[in-house]
């Protein structure tokens, strides 16, 4: 062979060799219903951010901006879109999602750290998987609170004939029409208006949103029931998922699941600062939730006998509570119950 083209050969097989191409970037479309600013924004700027060193580009799309929340999980499901990060329900996921619709039953961000793992690899993930997504995380949205016009909730008697506006999912309504509670059907965007015009006496919502929407314009009173925790769960088509390489899924994974503790702590310190500026501008209580919890007991017995799995997902966050299981009086916030039915920032970890 021409000395010439051996060189030729050898030149090109050594740059094949010693200068790969680089690898091409993943692109991804991650969509949420969040505020800016809010914990699930927060958290999807961090996972994006974290993912970017392993050439995973995660564009975020938030508020609404690209999928109406109601179409997110279905635009997930059929690939439309990559991943979502939202509060799955009993309403547009799997009846298993209800048991985060159950009032007064979550204790406080350190119960949550206590049966996260295996709620979700039990029962909640297997249940996402049949409608088509996968979760990658479990995040929050945060604990759901009360606001009124004209008294402050402190206990069940006072929500008796209550024109009020809830989550519209079938567990938190059955929860407050059982509570004695008046209903009204409204979006959670008409809220404001609603109030104004004596149309509803209140609503319930997380902190956050309280605070966005300014409702301390037109209620006096928040009363910190606390009585549901809403996680918002970073979900991923299952078909899209599937077709990455084995390292992409570890990364996405990995990443996910490793600030789930940090937007915990995220919303804790959310909810405090949430809670000292609206200070100014409401009326606010905490509440004793003991009445309430015992009040709640036929609907905890009807999610049991009714859902698949009920009475195990009931009897893992019932078990796994401290103390006063969920009742009694709140710890402060930012503050878990110990084991030794004591409060401390240190039993929330």
């Amino acid at each position: 062979m021409n000395i010439f083209l051996r060189l030729l050969i050898t030149l090109i097989w050594s740059s094949l060799v010693c200068d790969p191409a680089p690898a091409q970037e993943l692109r991804i479309k991650l969509a949420h219903s969040a505020a800016p600013n809010s914990v699930m924004a927060l958290c999807a700027e961090q996972f994006a951010s974290a993912v970017k060193k392993s050439q995973i580009d995660v564009q975020l799309y938030g508020a609404g901006s690209l999928v109406p929340f109601n179409q997110l999980l279905a635009s997930v499901a059929s690939a439309q879109i990559e991943m979502a990060l939202m509060p799955l329900t009993s309403a547009n996921a799997s009846p298993e999602f209800g048991i985060f619709e159950l009032p007064f039953l979550i204790q406080d961000r350190g119960h949550v750290r206590r049966i996260r793992s295996e709620l979700v690899s039990k029962f909640l993930a297997p249940a996402a998987q049949t409608k088509g997504v996968r979760i990658l995380a479990m995040w929050e949205d945060g604990f759901r609170d009360i606001t009124t016009s004209s008294k402050p909730i402190k206990s069940p008697g006072d929500l008796k004939g209550l024109k009020l506006r809830v989550l519209p999912t079938p567990w938190m309504q059955t929860a407050f029409s059982n509570l004695g509670a008046t209903l009204v059907m409204t979006s959670f965007a008409e809220v404001p208006g609603a109030l104004q015009r004596g149309i509803i006496d209140g609503q319930e919502s997380p902190l956050a949103a309280i605070e966005f929407l300014k409702l301390y314009e037109v209620q006096k009173y928040l009363s910190l029931t606390r009585h549901t925790y809403t996680p918002a769960f970073l979900i991923v088509s299952r078909s899209f998922f599937e077709r990455l390489s084995q390292p992409q899924q570890a990364t996405l994974t990995e990443q996910a699941a490793g600030i789930q503790d940090h937007c915990l702590d995220l919303g804790s310190d959310k909810e405090i600062s949430v809670v000292e500026n609206l200070k100014t501008k409401m009326d606010i209580n905490f509440v004793n939730l003991q009445p309430f919890r015992a009040a709640s007991e036929d609907i905890y017995a009807n999610f049991a006998k009714s859902t698949p799995s009920g009475r195990s997902l009931i009897e893992l966050v019932k078990l796994s509570t401290y103390g006063t299981g969920g009742g009694g009086d709140p710890c402060p916030l930012g503050q878990c119950r110990c084991s030794n039915n004591t409060c401390s920032k240190d039993c929330c970890k």
